[in-house]
């Protein structure tokens, strides 16, 4: 049951069959909803004409009352008459009003390295938000959950009232490391810092099959423990580190659209990309439409900046003959060296996913100087594009 303003009104409806009665049967509806015989007016109570002591499928419609404050409401609707045993029914409903900020989950890594490329540490791990365009909004109303499919409950919950996104239309959600490295990276090119960003203390994502899903008009409702709830959800995405019939998140998949899959961020491991390297993005950035999930692809990780796709022209992980070239990628103490005789260009990106260094590549070994710290190498050529994650530590 869903309530949007006055202008619009989401009902469920039951049918009430009974015999033998002696006396009318009084519906009662749950404080907050309201119901109807003719799915025109509404009331908090009824009273059904026993007749002759037979009443024959009679409809009974249930909605939220939608002047009621944005949140999750539950409870039981009661049918009595004499003589007979009381019954009761389940109702739960959300409200929300007509217009909001749209926004989208655009990008998401579950499992990082450290800035010492040290495996397990999960120091990097964020949620990215998208309005789909430039200018600061508004975020309150919005409920940030995660899913743990172990379980399939509530992992964490995060109300977004108060926050905004930034001036490029970004909010993120991340771990201590994730944010300094963004407000680094915001200080060092003078843009605003607005409340763009969430710090939730290292515990914000599991490594998978989980869920990330993000609710309008819910307030503070979700806690620890809820089961799977798809009420006034606005987008989700659901991802895993394996194929493995064991990692299958069967039991998260209705938060999604109906045949979009889950996003496996280990799916081109075999294919030289590294899943504690990447992330997990919409591609082209903020593409695809809500609640689906097929055009996340392993991205270069760009918390509150535009996605960069790790994959090649060809829409999959290099392994044709520029392959090798990988191998002749390699980082040193503040030094990156791309060996071989290949022409080209060699791109260089921050953790930020801020374009460092871009420069020409003859057919002579290169070197570049480089501060230490994790970046991204993309050296393309005529042919097509590779990638590789390089630590100048």
């Amino acid at each position: 049951i869903r309530a949007v303003d006055d202008s619009y009104q989401q009902n469920a409806v039951i049918t009430i069959h009974a015999k033998n009665l002696l006396g009318d049967v009084q519906v009662s509806a749950p404080s907050r909803f309201l119901i109807s015989e003719d799915n025109s007016t509404f009331s908090s109570s009824l009273t059904l004409d026993m007749g002759s002591g037979t009443l024959g499928n009679k409809n009974i419609y249930i909605r939220l009352d939608p002047i009621q404050a944005l949140r999750k409401y539950s409870g039981e609707l009661l049918l009595t008459s004499v003589g007979a045993q009381d019954v009761t029914i389940g109702c739960t409903g959300a409200t929300r009003p007509a217009f909001y900020t749209p926004l989208m989950i655009n990008e998401v890594d579950a499992d990082t390295k450290d800035l010492t490329g040290t495996s397990g540490t999960d120091e990097y791990d964020f949620i990215e938000l998208y309005s789909g365009t430039p200018g600061i909004k508004d975020l309150t109303g919005y409920v940030l959950v995660t899913y743990n499919g172990s379980n399939n409950q509530v992992h964490k919950n995060y109300v977004l009232d108060g926050y905004s996104t930034n001036e490029q239309g970004y909010f993120v959600m991340g771990n201590d490391a994730t944010l300094q490295a963004m407000e680094n990276y915001l200080t060092a090119n003078n843009l605003t810092l607005v409340a763009n960003a969430m710090v939730s203390n290292n515990d914000i994502l599991q490594n998978g099959p989980d869920a990330v899903a993000l609710y309008y008009g819910v307030g503070g409702d979700f806690s620890e423990g809820d089961t799977l709830w798809t009420l006034n959800l606005v987008d989700a995405m659901v991802y895993s580190l394996s194929d493995e019939n064991n990692h299958y998140p069967v039991f998260l998949m209705p938060l999604l659209n109906p045949l979009q899959p889950y996003v496996n961020e280990n799916a081109f491991y075999n294919d030289t990309i590294d899943k504690q390297t990447t992330s997990m993005g919409r591609f082209f950035n903020g593409q695809g439409g809500l609640r689906n999930t097929s055009t996340y692809v392993p991205c270069f990780p760009s918390p509150g900046a535009e996605n960069i796709s790790y994959l090649g022209e060809n829409g999959l992980p290099t392994k044709n003959k520029l392959r090798d070239v990988r191998d002749y990628i390699q980082s040193y103490p503040s030094t990156l060296v791309v060996s071989g005789d290949q022409t080209g260009t060699i791109e260089v990106y921050t953790l930020e996913g801020r374009l460092a260094q871009s420069v020409k590549k003859t057919g002579n070994p290169h070197s570049i100087p480089l501060p230490r710290g994790i970046y991204l190498v993309r050296f393309t050529t005529s042919q097509t594009s590779i990638a590789k994650v390089v630590s100048t530590y």
